[in-house]
């Protein structure tokens, strides 16, 4: 009888094992097999719209909306997919505004708005984004499929306003959310021009003395610590609310890449050497960080080419993916996961302006979207998560 039995079960097992192999083959498709969806909603920002592509770079315009790019992921995606596209990746958007528009009870700070509106020209207002509030959500209510690809541009103008706040105040004040200050130097100096020049003159002599390069970064990573925690929030207020809308709809959630990848504050420097990071009164640099408590900067940093990427890429690790990440078991077989880190840039040198009013459509200046290869890549990996056709 035991013999019976321990067959029995080793005949299951073998069976688990091969039907387990078998789904997990299901849901390895490829642009060629992968199951077709009706009604495709791209969901993001400036690398979701196309931007920098040929096709894009046609309208002559910083901000192109509503336009389906060809050779751009979404443009990939949904023609492997048989989808009618909904291109709703809009330039300069951050996770703050899009939860806006899914969400009729949040109310976007106006410094925000003000914000959203000085990066992009003046593309958007209050009124744009009420306007577009029943667009989106009525977008998502439809869709079968969408992809989720929202939160770089919640750092990068907090990374902005910290340069501006030191070539301000130097490191010696931190006061409080820096965004407010950009508001400030506007209206104090008139243009954007004005205000980097003045950003320019601090960082060219920062740039020449490397043992501030880590209070620099040491005071990135403190004022990150705001925005990763309104990023959390309002990411997941995003994807519950999708799912509020539309309960049986696919999302693909992409990962962050390193648009930070070619950063650097001096052109590329050789050799390397240790700098200890210090706050005002002498002790290490602690951030505060929710579901992960008190974090203390380590007191020394190895200086070298590759300490701007690799510090950002660690913290976007450490903040941006298990954000992202989570709802795979809070929604499964519904929510997926993209890893894109590979994504090839169209910036391809070392830059060390990253600044919005200094970004190029083409590879002549600071431009971190991707390639058509990069988006080609993106696509691929959102396909992999897809199950294939029966």
């Amino acid at each position: 009888m035991r013999k019976t039995v321990k067959k029995m079960s080793a005949v299951a097992l073998a069976l688990l094992m091969t039907l387990s192999v078998l789904s997990a083959s299901a849901f390895a498709a490829t642009p060629q097999n992968v199951k077709q969806y009706k009604y495709y909603l791209a969901l993001g920002d400036s690398i979701g719209s196309g931007f920098g592509q040929p096709d894009y770079n046609k309208y002559g315009k910083v901000v192109v909306i509503d336009k389906r790019i060809k050779n751009s992921y979404p443009d990939l995606v949904a023609k492997w997919t048989g989808a009618k596209l909904d291109p709703k990746c809009y330039p300069g958007y951050t996770a703050g505004v899009l939860r806006y528009e899914l969400d009729n009870t949040y109310k976007l700070p106006t410094a925000q708005i003000g914000q959203l509106s000085n990066m992009t020209n003046g593309a958007y207002d209050q009124k744009f984004l009420d306007q577009h509030r029943p667009i989106f959500q009525n977008a998502v209510k439809k869709a079968d499929l969408i992809t989720l690809d929202i939160g770089l541009n919640d750092t990068w103008y907090g990374t902005i306003a910290t340069i501006y706040q030191i070539a301000e105040y130097g490191n010696d004040k931190i006061p409080g959310d820096p965004r407010g200050l950009l508001e400030d130097e506007l209206a104090k100096y008139g243009s954007w021009g004005t205000v980097f020049r003045n950003a320019e003159a601090y960082l060219a002599g920062f740039a020449l003395t490397p043992s501030k390069w880590a209070e620099f970064w040491g005071l990135w990573l403190y004022n990150m610590a705001t925005y990763f925690t309104a990023y959390e929030s309002n990411y997941a207020t995003i994807v519950r609310n999708i799912f509020k809308l539309n309960p049986n709809t696919t999302v693909v959630a992409l990962s962050s890449y390193n648009s930070f990848r070619y950063f650097t504050l001096t052109g590329g420097e050789n050799g390397a050497n240790f700098y200890r990071i210090k706050t005002r009164d002498g002790g290490p640099l602690v951030v505060n960080l929710p579901g992960l408590g008190e974090f203390a900067l380590p007191d020394e940093i190895k200086v070298a080419p590759s300490l701007v990427p690799t510090i950002v890429q660690s913290s976007y690790d450490m903040f941006y993916e298990p954000v992202r990440k989570r709802f795979v078991n809070e929604y499964p077989g519904h929510y997926f996961y993209a890893d894109v880190f590979g994504t090839e840039m169209i910036m391809d040198g070392p830059n060390s302006v990253p600044m919005y009013e200094f970004q190029t459509m083409d590879a002549s200046g600071f431009n971190p979207h991707p390639t058509k290869a990069g988006h080609e890549y993106m696509a691929k990996q959102i396909v992999k998560q897809l199950p294939s056709r029966k």
